[in-house]
Parts: structure tokens; C-alpha cells; sequence
């Protein structure tokens, strides 16, 4: 698996080509929650020359999606921590 960044006005692209797969995600996820932690606003994911993705490199986009909603959604409340039921 290859990664590219590239940093538009708008947003980060992150490219991704080849297989992800258990050998592998985890160069994904540092990426992502890097970009996340880095309060980075917009971020989007290319896997058009993605050949593979195994259910440990779809777990890591959910996760990642999951954090930057509930992170957007803590800074649209004015709170830091959201109640979970």
C-alpha cells in the first residue's frame, strides 16, 4: 500500500493505493489520526486505486470517521466530551 497526502485549499486528500489489509493499516491510521489530532477540518479519503481493503482497513476509516464526527459535534455543542447512552 502506497499513501499520498496532498493539501488543497479546501482539504487533505489522502490517496491511497494497493491493498489495505492487516499487514498494513496501521500507516493508515497514523495518518488519519494525526490529520485528526492536528484539528485538520476536512479530510478526504481517495480509494479509487484502492485494489483491496480488509475489514481491519474499513475499521480504521469508521473509527476515524466516527472520532471527526463526535469531534465536530463536541465543538458545535460548546463541549468538550459528549454523553453517550
Amino acid at each position: 500500500m502506497e499513501i499520498v497526502e496532498d493539501k488543497t485549499s479546501q482539504c487533505v486528500i489522502i490517496g491511497i493505493t494497493g491493498r489495505l489489509d492487516t499487514t498494513n493499516y496501521t500507516l493508515l491510521e497514523n495518518k488519519l489520526m494525526e490529520l485528526i489530532d492536528n484539528q485538520q477540518d476536512k479530510i478526504l479519503v481517495e480509494c479509487s486505486k484502492m485494489d483491496y481493503i480488509s475489514s481491519s482497513g474499513l475499521r480504521i476509516l469508521l473509527m476515524a470517521l466516527a472520532m471527526r464526527l463526535d469531534r465536530t459535534w463536541s465543538m458545535r455543542s460548546g463541549s468538550t466530551k459528549r454523553a453517550r447512552s
